[in-house]
């Protein structure tokens, strides 16, 4: 269940320049797009399932037991069709598929080597029930380099049996011709015309050889003449060439249609891909700014140590400027902080702060705090941050705050966490003040 909270909060406390960071990593436009959407949560048990599987993660890169999860490929939209008769897959999706399948079964087995250090991972993989049929299939009709095997069927052995026997007498034949009409030829003796080896005749000698004109040379001094003997060979290596590739897709026919039965196991392979890009791209970003994974508890409890502000923080990292950190403590008996200070005295990125760890926590996504900070999970955030004025509704800045109050007191409960900056501001100074 989704954490209450609005698009205009969302913006205020920039939690979107979070989540494009963390898609700056991932592999998959898909889960970038994903990644876009991503909202908090209150659940805890899936923010601790996404937090502690990405926390192992950076234990993973900055240990030598690091999870062998590389680039890979999408084939989901592709499944949709694999149920339809005499579909077939291309070629480049059954490599994919090969190529996935043999990444998740290394995945696991190192994950499964090393669950001490990836419980939470370990939990997640052990539910993917992996057929290493798929690969022996695949393995059956293709070759380590992607060609289709000669094997792959007994009529396609054949055809390319054939194919050979036809390109060596095709070689015999225009050999003897080349041989017999080198006194008519140009100094490049042949070419390729049309996919076919022709002779490259003097045009002033070109009735000198028996064959098939197919062209001359961009000034016409030379003819190019497929050779009489060899007409008839060309005709039958086309055939032949036309066989196998109507052969080849029977074969891809058949074993889409075994690959078909699979299809569940294949999306599930693609699902767990997409997590694990997803927890590699929040590990990365946990890495780029140190964040860690707080303590969460059940009490209603903010106590932020060490506390940064991440947009801030990787902005100065970027320029090799310090940031200052904050600490700020809220609990049952002290549920309301008032901050007061002159202008620039970092009054608003206090609040800014606390909101914006607030929901990259419930999101799944680590910290910049210190480690022994202690974080509560809220139902809801409501924020009223900035310049609200609202031009469309013609209210003015004290009009609109005093709206944004009366949702909030409506809307708001013990498990909602309120961040008001600028309180009373654009009213008269009698009246903000009684407000406030």
């Amino acid at each position: 269940m989704h954490m209450q909270v609005s698009k205009q909060s969302i913006r205020d406390l920039e939690f979107i320049s979070i989540l494009e960071e963390i898609g700056s990593f991932v592999f998959s436009q898909t889960v970038y797009e994903k990644i876009i959407e991503i909202l908090p949560s209150n659940n805890k048990q899936e923010i601790l399932l996404q937090l502690q599987s990405t926390n192992e993660y950076v234990s993973s890169i900055e240990s030598e037991n690091a999870i062998p999860f590389f680039e890979y490929y999408e084939y989901e939209e592709a499944l949709k069709h694999v149920e339809i008769e005499n579909f077939h897959l291309e070629e480049e999706i059954f490599l994919a598929i090969k190529s996935n399948c043999v990444q998740i079964k290394q995945i696991s087995a190192h994950i499964n080597t090393f669950q001490a250090y990836f419980p939470t991972l370990f939990s997640v993989i052990e539910k993917i029930e992996y057929k290493n049929e798929m690969v022996k299939e695949i393995d059956a009709v293709f070759t380590k380099n992607g060609k289709i095997k000669d094997t792959a069927s007994d009529r396609l052995f054949q055809i390319r049996k054939n194919l050979a026997k036809t390109q060596i007498q095709i070689s015999e034949q225009f050999k003897k011709a080349l041989d017999k009409s080198k006194p008519f030829l140009d100094d490049i003796l042949e070419s390729v015309v049309e996919n076919k080896r022709v002779l490259a005749v003097k045009s002033m000698h070109k009735r000198q050889i028996k064959g098939r004109f197919l062209g001359s040379s961009k000034t016409g001094s030379i003819c190019f003449i497929e050779p009489s003997a060899v007409i008839q060979l060309n005709r039958e290596w086309e055939e032949l060439l036309d066989e196998e590739k109507k052969e080849i897709i029977q074969i891809l026919i058949r074993l889409t249609q075994i690959i078909s039965r699979f299809k569940p196991e294949l999306l599930s392979y693609q699902a767990l891909l997409h997590f694990l890009d997803l927890t590699r791209a929040k590990a990365k970003f946990a890495q780029s700014i140190q964040a860690v994974l707080p303590n969460i508890t059940d009490r209603r409890v903010l106590n932020l140590i060490d506390a940064f502000h991440p947009v801030l923080l990787l902005s100065n990292l970027k320029k090799k400027l310090p940031t200052i950190s904050q600490n700020i403590s809220l609990h049952q008996q002290q549920r309301l902080v008032v901050i007061s200070g002159p202008n620039a005295g970092g009054k608003s990125i206090t609040l800014k702060t606390i909101g914006l760890l607030q929901l990259m926590l419930q999101s799944g996504i680590l910290v910049p705090v210190h480690p022994k900070s202690e974080f509560c999970l809220f139902d809801s955030i409501f924020t009223d941050i900035g310049d609200n004025q609202s031009i469309d509704n013609q209210l003015s800045t004290y009009s609109y705050r005093l709206k944004q109050m009366s949702i909030f007191l409506k809307k708001a409960n013990e498990k909602s966490l309120l961040l008001v900056d600028e309180f009373g501001t654009g009213s008269d100074p009698e009246l903000g003040g009684a407000l406030a």
